[in-house]
């Protein structure tokens, strides 16, 4: 059997993560009962190492008198007793010691506040229309060597636009890997002379790098936990002019510049109706030959996904299993030992500030000495599972953030992780009892 062994680099991220979690778990035992000018609480320890007690070498501080009314008090400013001032006859008294603010434990985090649900705002009957139709989940039937494909919609929040649906095109087989997504927007057009023309226009995510797509895919089914995205952080690539016949709309786009697939130009067709989206993409070389895109136009009839995920509105964690791993596998519980893949995102801008996928996997064991974000999300997990995790502030790196990795305070985490080694506790150890006593059943348990 091959062993698996964590590199330096891979170790190095483990102490990263292990040192998060202790200014995590110090913000998040803030209670809220506590006034507001209690001292915050100094970071556990974590297992396996001795806490650190710095005691001043130049002795205990002097002791505080009580104050006397009309009095000058001790250590006021310009006043004889103030601290390290040398009084007649005596020595100097130390000032008292003091940390280093590196050394200081973190300011809690501020509570985190639930986003709101987005919801469309153009009040256009034919514009309403056609987002209500381009959202959902839609499924194309395989065809010959063509698996089946999926097709997800969901409005999101994009700062600059009245209304904007996020979509996501993958294989039934891969849900973890859109090949296709950006963002539709649909509006009108005013042309001169006042006629008006509906059209759907598409953008990508091109100004973000090639980390924001892939950090993003699945996020369809939280749609309010989708990143902040701004109009100005979009690129248009296509306008598609849409005809209304009945309760239906179609179109087809002009040619479109592009080096996809050694094409020169592309052109998109798409129609719109009850029964679904049908579209189509061609490109064509420079001979005007196809060079990719169906023959025929892609069918998306309605269907219900089986994605299982959680989200827990009171702390922002987001647990999607995007690919459950095999049914007959146990999932993770205490005592389980796991080995990981992951990369992690920022989600403000979608830089990948760290991957295992190039070197060794990393190992962890259940409960996690992690940030709260992996220790709360992993649980559950199946060998050969496939989970997105969305991870806010205050279950990540709070309130300072993490400068070697580039992430600022506060910043919410994506995570994808894949579960590639998974071993039960031993039956008659203390964790193989407890998890006989009560095995975690599904996946859905871990937000709980």
């Amino acid at each position: 059997m091959k062993t698996i062994t964590n590199t330096p680099r891979s170790a190095a991220l483990f102490l990263v993560l292990a040192a998060g979690v202790a200014f995590a778990s110090a913000a998040l035992a803030q209670s809220s009962d506590k006034p507001a000018t209690a001292p915050a609480a100094a970071p556990a320890a974590a297992p396996g190492t001795q806490p650190i007690t710095i005691t001043p070498v130049s002795g205990p501080p002097p002791a505080v008198r009580a104050a006397q009314p009309g009095a000058a008090q001790p250590g006021q400013p310009g006043q004889p007793g103030a601290a390290g001032a040398a009084q007649p006859g005596q020595p100097a008294q130390p000032k008292p010691f003091q940390l280093p603010e590196r050394m200081q434990p973190p300011p809690p985090p501020p509570p985190f506040v639930k986003p709101a649900i987005p919801a469309h705002k153009a009040t256009d009957s034919d514009v309403l229309a056609v987002t209500r139709l381009i959202s959902g989940s839609f499924k194309a039937a395989a065809a010959g060597d063509q698996p089946a494909r999926v097709l997800h919609g969901a409005t999101i929040a994009v700062e600059g636009l009245d209304n904007a649906t996020y979509f996501e095109i993958t294989r039934e087989d891969s849900p973890m890997t859109a090949y296709r997504q950006g963002i539709w927007h649909v509006y009108k057009q005013s042309l001169p002379g006042g006629e008006q023309t509906l059209v759907l226009r598409v953008f990508d995510f091109d100004k973000f790098g090639t980390g924001f797509g892939q950090s993003v895919t699945g996020l369809w089914l939280v749609p309010e936990y989708f990143p902040a995205v701004k109009l100005d952080q979009l690129r248009a690539i296509q306008d598609i002019p849409l005809k209304k016949t009945g309760d239906a709309f179609e179109g087809t786009s002009s040619l479109t510049p592009t080096v996809i697939g050694g094409a020169t130009i592309f052109t998109s067709a798409i129609k719109l109706d009850k029964a679904g989206v049908s579209w189509q993409d061609k490109g064509f070389d420079a001979a005007g030959k196809q060079v990719f895109g169906a023959a025929a136009p892609d069918a998306f009839a309605p269907y219900t996904p089986a994605i299982k995920f959680t989200k827990n509105d009171e702390t922002g964690l987001v647990v999607i299993d995007l690919r459950e791993g095999a049914a007959a596998e146990a999932p993770a519980a205490d005592g389980s030992e796991l080995y990981i893949h992951y990369t992690g995102w920022t989600a403000a801008d979608g830089n990948s500030f760290d991957s295992s996928r190039e070197r060794d996997p990393l190992k962890m064991m259940l409960p996690g000495q992690l940030i709260a974000g992996w220790n709360v999300g992993m649980p559950g997990i199946k060998l050969g599972g496939y989970r997105k995790l969305v991870i806010p502030g205050g279950l990540g790196y709070g309130t300072r953030g993490n400068p070697r990795a580039k992430i600022p305070p506060m910043a919410t985490l994506i995570f994808e992780t894949e579960c590639v080694f998974h071993k039960l506790p031993e039956k008659g150890t203390e964790a193989g009892k407890q998890l006989e006593a009560k095995p975690l059943t599904a996946p859905a348990d871990v937000a709980k």
